[in-house]
């Protein structure tokens, strides 16, 4: 029994997809495949077929260079059945349509309006017609411009009956919606932007993907291709109105839309990259605007210094010509009270109830700047082993290792370590990536989950990071202690909604900070600059990371011991509380 013309495409298929993933041979079958695709009478025959054809020049366009010259040969080959009017009369419309979209992604666009044009004379109803027109709306936008765009794209609006919901009806609504906002959003009219006017045509194509998703559930290509429309939509929106916030937010729901796309139809589907494409985008506007943003408070605070300093120097004038006061007296408490702290020429550790002047307007400056935050977990979150001491851990561990006869991996100095993470990067130096690491991280896990019951927040963690997720500041943690003790902690807290990005301990030991790894994942995650953001951390790991990602780091140290590991490191500043922090983000949020 002779291939129907999808079970011929299939098995080209087969061979593309083999082809993609490397196979030599399979790409040397591909090619003679393609050099017999002109004998094909049945090529494009049914709109299966043909939704196949398109799954096959997507994946030739991922061969890339590989299978140029066979790329070409499926175009052409697809262009003259579209041309000399070889698809069957009750299927051109379906066909062609198909054919254009694919024709589209590839950068073809006179030769997908061509096929729309086609598909535009045989369309038999309101449907098929709307369909249609809402297509070359969208082609048009890229090859002719406006007025042509604008008029196929309002004529196929005006064909939408009123009363219908319909899944297809709702499709067309959705594109030709789309294709409007592309011709403001694209600067088509940009002279003639009406703001009002370009709001209203996001909240309608809002409104129709919202229920585009509704109709089609989460995770139905044609419900992530409107998810991905819908937040394009609402991030112009965001920076026509230059809200950070929302910028940042609707950038890491394109960040999880693309995640989800690829996991469930593949990196190589089309909408899988349109999404791609659109998180891009955002991610440049996003960025652009956090510099504008930036370089606007940059301008303020400079001009609220000069007014500062002209303040002064015309109080010091009246101070010299009023009476002579008495000099201020020394602060109580000398060297070691504890509110002056420790203070040197390397690090300044801002205590609770005093700061010098300098050091306390960096200190505004780096918070206040912040528009992401990475807590370190073990220390400026928590006290993890405040009810299980971390020496006690790390016997147990030391003991485990000594019962296996492998005592000898370490040293005196790593077996008296007070860090059970001492142990753990100890014995992955000496065996990386062994069963015995893998079975001594779990150990690790164990314990850390353990000590979750009996863990100490740290003094106005839990209140700051609720104030900084109550005034738009994104954050997450990045941290080497595992990340499913992280997480049952911060969801016993209740702070999962303040911190539900979390990069706990990796695979590879090696990653762990001071490599700036977790750093890194955590920025990429949520498309922000390392200018942006800041690091939170207690000891020197963490200045190293943030150092080497380009994030400035906030110190935080409850004891001298803590202050000198950190200025060692190279720390510039330092609080022994984070109520100073909380005090900062309360007095600019007023």
């Amino acid at each position: 029994m002779p291939e129907t013309a999808v079970q011929l495409w299939q098995r080209r298929i087969d061979l593309a997809e083999r082809a993609v993933e490397g196979s030599r041979t399979a790409l040397d079958s591909l090619r003679q495949e393609v050099d017999r695709l002109a004998e094909d009478d049945r090529l494009l025959s049914t709109p299966a077929a043909a939704a196949e054809a398109s799954y096959f020049l997507a994946l030739l366009r991922e061969l890339g260079g590989a299978a140029e010259r066979e790329y070409s040969v499926v175009v052409e080959t697809i262009t003259r059945w579209v041309n000399d009017g070889l698809v069957p009369a009750a299927h051109r419309c379906a066909v062609h349509n198909r054919v254009a979209t694919v024709l589209a992604e590839g950068g073809y666009n006179w030769d997908a309006r061509w096929a729309l044009l086609g598909a535009l004379k045989a369309a038999r109803t309101p449907l098929e017609e709307a369909y249609t027109r809402a297509q070359l709306g969208a082609v048009y936008v890229q090859v002719l411009g406006r007025s042509a765009a604008r008029e196929h794209a309002e004529r196929a609006a005006r064909l939408v009956p009123r009363a219908d919901g319909s899944a297809a009806w709702l499709d067309v609504r959705m594109r030709s919606a789309h294709t409007l906002f592309l011709i403001e959003h694209r600067g088509l009219v940009r002279n003639e932007r009406n703001q009002g006017g370009f709001l209203d045509l996001v909240r309608e194509l809002v409104d129709v993907c919202g229920r585009q998703i509704d109709r089609w559930g989460d995770d139905h290509p044609r419900a992530l291709e409107a998810l991905t429309i819908m937040t394009v939509a609402q991030h112009t929106e965001a920076a026509a109105q230059r809200d950070m916030a929302a910028l940042e937010r609707l950038t890491d729901v394109l960040a999880v839309t693309v995640q989800r796309s690829a996991s469930l139809l593949g990196a190589r589907h089309p909408q899988a990259k349109a999404a791609r494409e659109a998180l891009l985008e955002a991610q440049k506007i996003t960025r652009e605007a956090r510099a504008d943003q930036e370089e606007r408070e940059q301008g303020r605070r400079e001009r609220a210094r000069r007014e500062e300093r002209e303040g002064s120097r015309a109080r010091g004038r009246s101070a010299a010509n009023g009476p002579r006061t008495q000099p201020h007296e020394a602060m109580p408490g000398g060297e070691g009270h504890a509110a002056l702290a420790f203070t040197s020429p390397l690090v300044t550790v801002v205590s609770e109830d005093w700061t010098p002047h300098d050091p306390a307007e960096n200190l505004h400056e780096v918070v206040t700047r912040a528009r992401v935050v990475l807590w370190d977990f073990d220390g400026p979150v928590c006290r993890l082993f405040a009810g299980r001491p971390a020496e006690r851990v790390t016997g147990e561990l030391v003991m485990w290792l000594d019962d296996l006869g492998l005592g000898g991996l370490l040293t005196e100095e790593e077996r008296r370590a007070l860090d059970p993470q001492v142990v753990l990067k100890a014995v992955d130096r000496r065996h990386p990536g062994s069963d015995l690491v893998a079975a001594l991280e779990e150990r690790v896990t164990q314990e850390e989950l353990k000590a979750v019951l009996t863990a100490m927040p740290t003094p106005y963690a839990d209140p700051l990071i609720r104030t900084w997720t109550a005034v738009g500041v994104r954050q997450a943690v990045a941290t080497n202690t595992s990340s499913q003790a992280v997480g049952r902690y911060v969801e016993g807290r209740g702070l999962l909604s303040c911190l539900p990005h979390i990069y706990g301990r990796p695979q590879d030991l090696h990653m762990l900070k001071p490599h700036p790894y977790s750093v890194h994942r955590a920025l990429r995650a949520m498309g922000a600059a390392p200018s942006s953001a800041l690091v939170i951390g207690d000891g020197p790991a963490d200045y190293e990371a943030a150092r080497a990602a380009g994030v400035p780091f906030l110190g935080y140290a409850r004891n001298e011991r803590e202050v000198r590991l950190l200025r060692n490191a190279g720390a510039d500043l330092v609080v022994g509380s984070l109520q100073q922090v909380l005090r900062i983000l309360g007095s600019s949020a007023r």
